[in-house]
């Protein structure tokens, strides 16, 4: 028998690994990148005009531009070409409301943007403003709470309302740490007293000097209040 002939299979060569897209370094960046992730041929035309989209891109790019319009009932289609418009939309997964470019993030307590924050620092501050609401509602609790037992309130099931030490110890360490992220936040800065549950009853003495005194106070950072 003739030998078998063999057949010559050419080994596939391994495919360039992609390289990977650089990670943004703030959040003005990472807020633009998802941008044009909902505006599909948009940074193409920025670039390089109308002329470079191909014919599909450039029906992609009509279709988003219009779809604010015509989903607002702005522009009025025939029945039949809207029906092919949606199929369009749908087909090439375009929002209905996309995400806005220039979105101002506002200022941190030194003027800083938030918008050059790296997202890993924006986070940090939302969890801390987070935190900070958190704690801000369970301070309204324990005065809602003091309120009642100063009023002789009871519950529903006739136990007075009594503001234990373990929620005056409580409190104290909630005021401590808000009073901290304030300060962290937005450079707020309370008195040592506002921490204290104990002083709530007592109403500061405003301290005014005349302009250009003799012998004016200087008072430390943490001793102002505000």
């Amino acid at each position: 028998m003739p030998p078998k002939s063999r057949t010559a299979v050419s080994k596939a060569k391994n495919p360039e690994p992609a390289l990977a897209e650089s990670e943004p370094a703030s959040v003005k960046e990472l807020s633009q990148s998802r941008y044009y992730q909902t505006n599909p041929a948009t940074k193409r035309f920025e670039a390089d005009g109308l002329e470079a989209l191909t014919p599909a891109e450039r029906q992609t790019w009509a279709n988003a531009q219009l779809l604010p319009r015509v989903a607002g009932k702005q522009t009025l289609l025939p029945a039949k070409v809207e029906r092919e418009y949606w199929k369009q939309v749908a087909k090439d997964s375009l929002p209905i409301r996309p995400l806005r470019r220039d979105y101002e993030w506002g200022t941190d307590k030194t003027g800083r943007n938030l918008g050059d924050y790296a997202p890993r620092d924006l986070e940090a501050r939302r969890r801390a403003q987070d935190r900070l609401a958190a704690l801000t509602i369970e301070h309204e609790g324990f005065l809602a709470k003091r309120d009642l037992q100063a009023r002789g309130a009871r519950n529903r099931k006739g136990i007075a309302y009594e503001v234990t030490e373990e929620d005056i110890d409580e409190e104290k360490r909630r005021r401590a740490e808000m009073a901290r992220l304030n300060k962290d936040l937005y450079n707020d800065r309370g008195s040592a007293y506002s921490t204290d549950p104990e002083w709530d009853d007592v109403v500061p003495i405003p301290a005014v000097e005349p302009e250009g005194a003799l012998a004016a106070i200087a008072y430390p950072d943490d001793y102002a209040e505000g």
